[in-house]
């Protein structure tokens, strides 16, 4: 175990491009695959009216949300992204609008749920962008089913569940306290809570969140799950680009130092970790210009490859 700091990259807003300008966002196409609820937003283009810049288009964008959140909580980096591609998000199951099977709550299938979109719903390859869960999703997904994924954005994953405790069923014991927290309260109430708690955030994000709280399926504390059985900060397989957008592990990063630096010797040469200043588990909504630029880039290195392959 290493105990001094990483040696990542560390960026903050200096070193950033702005975040796209609020413009309305057309309303997504919904359907299921599976047990999932999932959100299509077509590109807008680049004018705004849908017509496609001329040339290939470039790889749709995969959003796979954290746990007790769904696939709208998303709002910022969606309006980002759709100037210029498809981007698809999903509810992962018993989440937002999808059921939860009788069966364990497992990694593996959150990924095969993924997968079975992606085909279903898109036909093409993704670049996944995934929080927290979303982001060991994003893994698995890569490893199980690389033919789909062209690149990784894992902001702030879930590493640290390795190191934290589970009752009998597997079940991280930090899940119960915030699935209960929300039983019974208004989506109103949840949302104002939400803003007076985090005011630093973009006040768009309350209601997906708050609406996300009260959708989570209580049955999520009776299923059996499966959270460690892969060594997260090295399970990368194929050779596509990934970024890991880390918070500060002094403001609740789930991606202790040493697992950081892990990561790094692994994904030297294809990869790297980046602690954004000032950033705590949530580094969209804490700077989403940084983050936003991130994704940017990982999304220019995958298009260059393309065209240079």
């Amino acid at each position: 175990m290493h105990s001094s700091r990483p040696d990542t990259d560390v960026l903050d807003a200096s070193s950033s491009v702005p975040p796209a300008r609020p413009s309305s966002t057309a309303d997504p196409l919904t359907g299921r695959t599976g047990p999932n609820a999932w959100r299509l937003y077509r590109a807008t283009g680049p004018t705004g009216d849908g017509a496609a810049a001329p040339g290939p288009q470039p790889p749709p964008v995969l959003l796979l949300h954290g746990v007790t959140d769904s696939g709208e909580c998303w709002p910022g980096t969606v309006r980002h992204l759709v100037r210029t591609r498809d981007v698809l998000t999903l509810d992962a199951r018993g989440h937002g609008g999808s059921e939860l099977p009788d069966e364990p709550f497992t990694l593996a299938a959150l990924a095969d749920d993924a997968a079975r979109a992606v085909r279903d719903v898109l036909g093409r390859p993704v670049v996944v962008v995934g929080h927290s869960m979303g982001g060991l999703t994003a893994q698995e997904l890569a490893l199980r089913h690389p033919d789909l994924v062209l690149g990784l954005v894992l902001e702030d994953p879930a590493w640290g569940v390795l190191d934290a405790e589970h009752d009998e069923g597997g079940r991280p014991l930090f899940l119960a306290p915030g699935i209960e927290a929300a039983r019974g309260r208004p989506t109103a109430e949840l949302a104002a809570d939400f803003r007076a708690r985090f005011p630093q955030w973009s006040p768009e994000e309350s209601e997906p969140w708050a609406r996300a709280q009260r959708a989570v399926s209580q049955r999520l504390l009776e299923v059996p799950h499966e959270w460690t059985a892969r060594d997260w900060p090295v399970a990368f397989g194929g050779r596509v680009p990934v970024v890991v957008a880390a918070g500060e592990v002094s403001s609740y990063s789930l991606v202790p130092d040493d697992d950081a630096c892990r990561a790094e010797q692994v994904l030297a040469g294809r990869g790297r970790v980046v602690r954004v200043a000032g950033a705590g588990h949530c580094v969209r909504r804490d700077d989403p210009s940084v983050f936003l630029s991130l994704v940017d880039e990982l999304l220019a290195e995958v298009e260059g490859s393309m065209i240079g392959g």
